[in-house]
């Protein structure tokens, strides 16, 4: 397999089992991250989002790029907007749902401690590997 199609794999596997693999509830409809455009001043978290390995450096702007596209990917419906500012005020995750509201600080946390409480208030739920394995086994019969 050439270079760039294992890289393509790698990715995928990861959107689809990474640390973001989590449904969550109906009731849930948006979310909306805000962050500056520097990762000064405990900005850094929210820019690394993505569900990677969890590790020390691992900060909020990870929790975008590495969390976010896992959750996406397992709750389409659901609307997800980066708001960026120059300003270094802010680094916070807005859950919008039926009921109003929610919000968690990201400021000076890293991605798993986000996640972790990312998970607490909307009561996600962990992607299991059976669902996975029938999400793997539904694509190779369409590819």
């Amino acid at each position: 397999m050439a270079k760039r199609h294992t890289k393509a794999a790698e990715k995928i596997a990861r959107i689809l089992s990474g640390p973001g693999a989590f449904k969550l509830p109906s009731d849930i409809h948006g979310l909306t991250l805000f962050m500056a455009f520097k990762n000064k001043d405990g900005h850094m978290g929210p820019r690394q989002v993505v569900f990677i390995l969890f590790s020390i450096l691992i900060n909020n702007r990870k929790f975008w790029k590495d969390y976010l596209p896992s959750v996406q990917f397992h709750n389409p419906y659901l609307h997800i907007q980066v708001c960026r500012s120059h300003e270094e005020k802010d680094a916070k995750l807005k859950i919008h749902q039926k009921l109003g509201d929610m919000e968690i600080d990201m400021k000076h946390k890293d991605a798993s401690e986000i996640c972790r409480e990312f998970v607490e208030k909307t009561r996600a739920v962990e992607v299991g590997k059976e669902e996975i394995k029938e999400i793997m086994e539904n694509s190779k019969m369409k590819g």
